[in-house]
């Protein structure tokens, strides 16, 4: 694994905050999402970030890196 060029990993801190602020403007959404992937929140997080997390994690699996080995 290499390690992370410099800026690499912005577009998907951007992604992250950007769905935070739509998911705290729709909490029906959260909802949904938290129930689809019958997650559990963690201590200390809201849910508007966790869904957050959540919907960074599945941009990061479904990238050409996570999906194509060298």
């Amino acid at each position: 694994i290499r390690p992370l060029r410099e800026n690499e990993a912005q577009p998907l801190l951007r992604l992250q905050q950007d769905a935070v602020s739509e998911f705290n403007a729709a909490p029906e959404k959260v909802d949904a999402l938290l129930k689809a992937s019958r997650s559990t929140v963690p201590d200390g997080m809201s849910n508007a970030e966790f869904a957050g997390w959540i919907l960074t994690a599945n941009a990061i699996l479904n990238l050409d890196e996570a999906l194509c080995r060298e």
